[in-house]
Protein backbone atom coordinates (compact mmCIF):
# COMPACT_ATOMS: atom_id res chain seq x y z
CA UNK A 1 0.00 0.00 0.00
CA UNK A 2 1.15 3.95 -0.51
CA UNK A 3 -0.20 6.95 0.32
CA UNK A 4 -1.10 9.42 -2.39
CA UNK A 5 1.97 11.27 -2.15
CA UNK A 6 4.09 8.00 -2.48
CA UNK A 7 1.70 7.39 -5.49
CA UNK A 8 2.95 10.76 -7.24
CA UNK A 9 6.37 9.79 -6.56
CA UNK A 10 6.38 6.23 -8.03
CA UNK A 11 9.05 5.94 -11.05
CA UNK A 12 8.42 2.37 -11.49
CA UNK A 13 7.63 -0.62 -10.18
CA UNK A 14 8.94 -4.51 -10.77
CA UNK A 15 8.19 -7.69 -9.58
CA UNK A 16 11.26 -9.31 -9.72
CA UNK A 17 10.10 -13.10 -8.68
CA UNK A 18 7.98 -14.58 -5.78
CA UNK A 19 10.06 -13.32 -3.04
CA UNK A 20 11.55 -9.73 -4.51
CA UNK A 21 9.74 -6.80 -5.33
CA UNK A 22 11.44 -3.45 -6.24
CA UNK A 23 10.18 0.53 -6.31
CA UNK A 24 11.90 3.36 -7.53
CA UNK A 25 10.30 7.08 -6.01
CA UNK A 26 11.30 10.61 -6.95
CA UNK A 27 13.00 12.27 -3.99
CA UNK A 28 13.22 15.51 -3.47
CA UNK A 29 16.53 16.10 -4.34
CA UNK A 30 17.43 16.57 -7.70
CA UNK A 31 19.89 14.00 -8.65
CA UNK A 32 18.70 11.44 -5.96
CA UNK A 33 16.06 8.38 -6.28
CA UNK A 34 14.81 6.14 -3.62
CA UNK A 35 15.07 2.31 -4.37
CA UNK A 36 12.84 -0.04 -2.05
CA UNK A 37 13.59 -3.87 -2.59
CA UNK A 38 11.03 -6.05 -0.72
CA UNK A 39 11.98 -9.19 0.30
CA UNK A 40 10.75 -12.81 2.16
CA UNK A 41 13.63 -15.13 2.29
CA UNK A 42 13.73 -18.22 2.59
CA UNK A 43 13.93 -19.74 6.63
CA UNK A 44 16.68 -20.56 8.61
CA UNK A 45 15.58 -24.18 8.16
CA UNK A 46 15.18 -24.16 4.25
CA UNK A 47 17.74 -26.06 1.86
CA UNK A 48 20.90 -24.18 1.36
CA UNK A 49 20.25 -23.90 -2.44
CA UNK A 50 17.46 -21.55 -1.77
CA UNK A 51 18.86 -19.50 0.33
CA UNK A 52 22.23 -18.96 -2.72
CA UNK A 53 19.51 -18.81 -5.10
CA UNK A 54 17.76 -15.74 -3.31
CA UNK A 55 20.93 -14.01 -2.51
CA UNK A 56 22.01 -14.52 -5.68
CA UNK A 57 19.12 -12.98 -7.35
CA UNK A 58 18.92 -10.09 -4.63
CA UNK A 59 22.96 -9.31 -5.08
CA UNK A 60 21.97 -9.26 -9.34
CA UNK A 61 19.24 -6.75 -8.28
CA UNK A 62 21.18 -4.25 -6.50
CA UNK A 63 23.84 -4.85 -8.84
CA UNK A 64 21.78 -2.77 -11.87
CA UNK A 65 21.19 -0.29 -9.46
CA UNK A 66 23.43 3.42 -9.96
CA UNK A 67 25.02 5.16 -7.33
CA UNK A 68 22.84 8.02 -7.67
CA UNK A 69 20.04 5.91 -5.96
CA UNK A 70 19.26 5.53 -2.28
CA UNK A 71 19.05 2.07 -1.78
CA UNK A 72 16.65 0.45 0.78
CA UNK A 73 16.67 -3.65 1.46
CA UNK A 74 14.00 -4.56 3.47
CA UNK A 75 11.55 -7.23 5.08
CA UNK A 76 11.45 -11.05 6.07
CA UNK A 77 14.89 -11.78 5.96
CA UNK A 78 13.77 -14.65 8.78
CA UNK A 79 17.80 -13.40 9.75
CA UNK A 80 18.99 -12.98 13.96
CA UNK A 81 21.95 -10.70 13.42
CA UNK A 82 22.58 -10.10 17.32
CA UNK A 83 24.54 -7.20 19.35
CA UNK A 84 27.36 -8.56 18.83
CA UNK A 85 29.58 -6.88 15.19
CA UNK A 86 32.48 -8.73 16.10
CA UNK A 87 33.93 -9.01 12.14
CA UNK A 88 31.68 -6.27 10.81
CA UNK A 89 32.67 -2.41 10.23
CA UNK A 90 30.08 -0.35 13.00
CA UNK A 91 29.03 1.58 9.34
CA UNK A 92 27.40 -1.88 8.32
CA UNK A 93 26.13 -3.20 12.12
CA UNK A 94 25.75 -1.25 15.29
CA UNK A 95 25.02 -3.25 18.47
CA UNK A 96 21.56 -2.69 19.34
CA UNK A 97 20.68 -5.93 17.62
CA UNK A 98 18.17 -8.41 19.56
CA UNK A 99 19.39 -12.38 20.28
CA UNK A 100 22.43 -13.81 18.68
CA UNK A 101 23.56 -14.50 15.34
CA UNK A 102 21.74 -17.59 13.16
CA UNK A 103 22.76 -19.17 10.11
CA UNK A 104 20.65 -16.84 8.33
CA UNK A 105 22.11 -14.02 9.98
CA UNK A 106 25.24 -14.66 8.82
CA UNK A 107 24.07 -15.00 5.27
CA UNK A 108 22.26 -11.58 5.13
CA UNK A 109 25.18 -9.75 7.52
CA UNK A 110 27.80 -10.58 4.70
CA UNK A 111 25.38 -9.56 2.09
CA UNK A 112 24.86 -6.28 3.36
CA UNK A 113 28.79 -5.61 4.25
CA UNK A 114 29.72 -6.69 0.57
CA UNK A 115 27.11 -4.26 -0.86
CA UNK A 116 27.90 -1.60 2.27
CA UNK A 117 24.48 -1.65 3.26
CA UNK A 118 23.85 -0.71 6.63
CA UNK A 119 21.02 -2.78 8.72
CA UNK A 120 18.92 -0.04 10.38
CA UNK A 121 17.56 -1.95 13.28
CA UNK A 122 20.86 -2.36 15.13
CA UNK A 123 21.90 1.17 15.25
CA UNK A 124 19.17 2.77 17.64
CA UNK A 125 18.96 1.93 21.10
CA UNK A 126 15.73 0.90 22.01
CA UNK A 127 13.46 -1.84 24.64
CA UNK A 128 13.79 -5.21 23.41
CA UNK A 129 10.00 -4.94 22.91
CA UNK A 130 10.29 -2.51 20.18
CA UNK A 131 13.05 -4.47 18.56
CA UNK A 132 11.27 -7.89 17.97
CA UNK A 133 9.48 -7.77 14.89
CA UNK A 134 8.19 -11.97 15.28
CA UNK A 135 6.30 -13.82 18.03
CA UNK A 136 6.24 -17.56 18.13
CA UNK A 137 2.49 -18.94 18.41
CA UNK A 138 2.72 -20.06 22.08
CA UNK A 139 3.87 -16.40 22.42
CA UNK A 140 7.13 -17.54 24.19
CA UNK A 141 9.64 -16.43 21.52
CA UNK A 142 10.30 -13.60 19.89
CA UNK A 143 12.63 -12.51 17.65
CA UNK A 144 14.37 -9.77 15.42
CA UNK A 145 13.57 -10.92 11.99
CA UNK A 146 12.50 -8.23 10.03
CA UNK A 147 14.99 -5.39 8.72
CA UNK A 148 15.30 -2.03 7.23
CA UNK A 149 18.88 -1.39 5.57
CA UNK A 150 20.07 1.50 3.64
CA UNK A 151 23.20 2.54 1.65
CA UNK A 152 26.13 3.22 3.45
CA UNK A 153 26.79 6.56 1.81
CA UNK A 154 23.05 7.79 3.35
CA UNK A 155 23.50 6.21 6.75
CA UNK A 156 22.82 9.82 8.41
CA UNK A 157 19.33 10.07 6.56
CA UNK A 158 17.78 6.93 8.54
CA UNK A 159 16.63 8.56 11.46
CA UNK A 160 15.29 5.88 13.43
CA UNK A 161 13.88 1.80 12.80
CA UNK A 162 11.95 0.24 15.51
CA UNK A 163 8.56 -1.75 15.83
CA UNK A 164 5.06 -0.52 16.34
CA UNK A 165 3.40 -2.89 18.36
CA UNK A 166 0.00 -1.33 18.48
CA UNK A 167 -0.59 -1.85 14.31
CA UNK A 168 -3.07 -4.71 13.93
CA UNK A 169 -1.27 -6.35 11.12
CA UNK A 170 -2.93 -9.82 11.25
CA UNK A 171 0.21 -11.70 11.40
CA UNK A 172 2.53 -13.37 13.36
CA UNK A 173 5.17 -10.51 12.40
CA UNK A 174 4.85 -6.80 14.15
CA UNK A 175 4.77 -3.76 11.80
CA UNK A 176 8.48 -2.28 11.02
CA UNK A 177 8.90 1.16 10.86
CA UNK A 178 11.63 3.24 9.33
CA UNK A 179 11.87 6.82 9.50
CA UNK A 180 14.26 8.59 6.68
CA UNK A 181 15.22 12.26 5.98
CA UNK A 182 14.56 12.34 2.08
CA UNK A 183 11.36 13.74 1.02
CA UNK A 184 9.56 12.75 -2.20
CA UNK A 185 8.52 14.82 -4.72
CA UNK A 186 5.80 13.81 -7.38
CA UNK A 187 6.82 13.46 -10.94
CA UNK A 188 6.38 16.65 -13.65
CA UNK A 189 4.27 15.11 -16.56
CA UNK A 190 6.48 15.69 -19.62
CA UNK A 191 5.06 18.58 -21.47
CA UNK A 192 3.64 16.72 -25.10
CA UNK A 193 3.92 18.12 -28.14
CA UNK A 194 0.42 17.82 -29.67
CA UNK A 195 1.15 17.70 -33.58
CA UNK A 196 -1.61 18.06 -36.21
CA UNK A 197 -1.69 15.77 -39.29
CA UNK A 198 -2.58 17.22 -42.93
CA UNK A 199 -5.99 15.23 -42.95
CA UNK A 200 -6.88 17.55 -45.84
CA UNK A 201 -4.46 15.72 -48.35
CA UNK A 202 -6.56 12.50 -47.55
CA UNK A 203 -9.58 14.49 -50.02
CA UNK A 204 -7.09 13.76 -53.04
CA UNK A 205 -7.65 10.21 -54.49
CA UNK A 206 -3.90 9.23 -54.52
CA UNK A 207 -3.32 9.68 -51.13
CA UNK A 208 -6.70 7.88 -50.41
CA UNK A 209 -5.15 4.89 -52.36
CA UNK A 210 -1.47 5.02 -50.47
CA UNK A 211 -3.41 4.85 -47.21
CA UNK A 212 -5.20 2.40 -47.90
CA UNK A 213 -1.90 0.12 -48.96
CA UNK A 214 -0.27 1.31 -46.00
CA UNK A 215 -2.67 0.55 -43.52
CA UNK A 216 -3.53 -2.87 -45.08
CA UNK A 217 0.52 -3.57 -45.19
CA UNK A 218 0.36 -2.41 -41.43
CA UNK A 219 -2.80 -4.17 -40.24
CA UNK A 220 -1.46 -7.78 -41.84
CA UNK A 221 1.68 -6.98 -39.68
CA UNK A 222 -0.13 -7.00 -36.23
CA UNK A 223 -2.43 -9.68 -37.38
CA UNK A 224 0.53 -12.03 -37.41
CA UNK A 225 1.54 -11.09 -33.90
CA UNK A 226 0.56 -13.90 -31.29
CA UNK A 227 0.39 -14.44 -27.46
CA UNK A 228 0.47 -10.21 -27.06
CA UNK A 229 -1.43 -8.61 -24.36
CA UNK A 230 -4.44 -6.32 -25.21
CA UNK A 231 -2.16 -3.47 -23.91
CA UNK A 232 0.42 -4.51 -26.36
CA UNK A 233 -1.31 -4.91 -28.98
CA UNK A 234 -3.41 -1.86 -28.66
CA UNK A 235 0.14 0.31 -28.48
CA UNK A 236 0.69 -1.62 -31.76
CA UNK A 237 -2.08 -0.10 -33.26
CA UNK A 238 -2.01 3.55 -32.18
CA UNK A 239 1.83 3.46 -32.92
CA UNK A 240 0.93 2.08 -36.52
CA UNK A 241 -1.83 4.76 -36.90
CA UNK A 242 0.71 7.17 -36.36
CA UNK A 243 3.33 5.85 -38.55
CA UNK A 244 0.79 5.89 -41.52
CA UNK A 245 -0.55 9.59 -40.96
CA UNK A 246 3.24 10.66 -41.08
CA UNK A 247 4.12 8.79 -44.00
CA UNK A 248 0.86 9.44 -46.18
CA UNK A 249 0.29 13.08 -45.02
CA UNK A 250 2.71 14.32 -42.90
CA UNK A 251 2.44 16.87 -40.24
CA UNK A 252 0.93 20.31 -40.30
CA UNK A 253 3.63 23.18 -39.71
CA UNK A 254 2.30 25.38 -37.33
CA UNK A 255 2.92 29.22 -38.26
CA UNK A 256 3.76 31.88 -35.37
CA UNK A 257 0.99 34.44 -34.82
CA UNK A 258 2.45 37.62 -34.75
CA UNK A 259 2.12 39.94 -31.70
CA UNK A 260 1.21 43.09 -33.92
CA UNK A 261 -1.46 43.75 -35.86
CA UNK A 262 -1.88 44.65 -39.67
CA UNK A 263 -2.50 48.00 -38.72
CA UNK A 264 1.02 48.49 -36.46
CA UNK A 265 3.06 46.57 -39.36
CA UNK A 266 1.23 49.48 -41.60
CA UNK A 267 2.12 52.48 -39.42
CA UNK A 268 5.41 50.98 -38.79
CA UNK A 269 6.05 50.92 -42.82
Amino acid sequence: MLTKKAVKALIEWQPINERLILAKFKTSHKWISLTIVMCNAPTNDADELAKVEFYDTLQSVIEKRTEKELIMVMGDFNAKVGNINLGYEEAIMGKHGLGSLNANGQLFADFCANNQLVIGGTLFLHKDLHKATWISPDLKTQNQIDHICVSCKFRRSLLDVRVKRGANAASDHHLLFGKLQLKLRALKEECKVQRKYNVDLLKHKDTQIKYRKVLSCKSMQIKRMQGNTIEHTWSKIKDAFISLLKECVGCVNKKNKTWLSQETLTAIE
